[in-house]
């Protein structure tokens, strides 16, 4: 069995973190992780409490492993939620945003909301119309409502 490899934190002193945050020590002290389960159902993320402060462990890890946050608008993210927390499925992504909000890009114009209506018009179905066109029908309906507003 291979061992787990520790580095120094780079911001708290004293502070080591081994490769997936299971193992951290404060001053040669062990410190207990604990489960905080999310709403909704959404699984449970692993917090430690530093100087009266929680912080999570991955955010951790990853200033361990890969440096501090390039800008206070990013926050430790899990490349793929399945592959647990070691430092190689982490990165730095954008708060508020997550892979699969980022994985769709297309701006719906007033052009496409009136297009989609003239291919409804002559039958075809709004799933397979979104489907084809890579969007949502919720933000299709979003934007017919935008765009239909008189001015």
């Amino acid at each position: 069995m291979e061992t787990m490899q520790f580095r120094y934190h780079p911001i708290i002193e004293g502070l080591k973190v081994n490769e997936d945050g299971s193992e951290l020590y404060l001053n040669g002290e062990k410190l207990k992780i604990y489960l905080h389960h999310l709403p909704h159902g959404r699984g449970s993320r692993k917090l430690v409490k530093i100087r009266k402060k929680t912080i999570n462990t991955i955010k951790l890890v990853l200033e361990a492993w890969q440096g501090p946050s390039p800008t206070g608008e990013h926050a430790a993210r899990r490349i793929d939620e399945t592959k647990g927390d070691h430092y190689s499925n982490l990165h730095w992504g954008k708060k508020g945003a997550s892979l699969s909000s980022a994985e769709i890009k297309v701006f719906i114009t007033k052009e496409m909301v009136e297009a989609v209506e003239a291919r409804r018009a002559k039958g075809e179905l709004l799933n397979d119309i979104c489907k084809e066109l890579n969007i949502t029908d919720s933000g299709y309906r979003k934007a017919k409502r935008r765009y239909g507003k008189t001015e």
